[in-house]
């Protein structure tokens, strides 16, 4: 099966991903391809955490995902980029960073989750 940034698997994955890192409170989450899966991970108190494996076919479409949510070129895969997004969760806006770079087994993906308390 193929999956597309628009099938709402996806969308629904990248919400879920985005609202458990929001709810624990954690300070960046990474999405990180290996040759054989993705891995997502939660940065908390300072720890990189495992929080699941996926299987590495929808990478691409998770990753296009994030991007869209970020206002960044889904087309470039080659460079850097990096960008903000803005999810409403229980009512409150939460500011993220994201940042992607071109890894070995695909782009990582790395989204920092900017403290009200830190807000200007």
């Amino acid at each position: 099966m193929k999956y597309q940034a628009s099938d709402a698997p996806i969308i629904q994955l990248a919400n879920q991903i985005l609202a458990k890192a929001i709810k624990g409170k954690v300070s960046h989450i990474h999405v990180e391809p290996n040759e054989k899966d993705l891995v997502i991970r939660y940065r908390q108190d300072g720890v990189l955490q495992l929080d699941r494996n996926l299987p590495r076919q929808i990478l691409p479409a998770l990753v296009a995902r994030l991007k869209i949510m970020a206002d960044l070129d889904i087309g470039e895969r080659l460079v850097p980029q990096d960008g903000r997004l803005r999810v409403r969760l229980s009512g409150e806006n939460i500011d993220i960073r994201v940042s992607t770079l071109p890894a070995r087994f695909g782009e990582k993906v790395v989204m920092h989750i900017l403290e009200k308390s830190n807000l200007s």
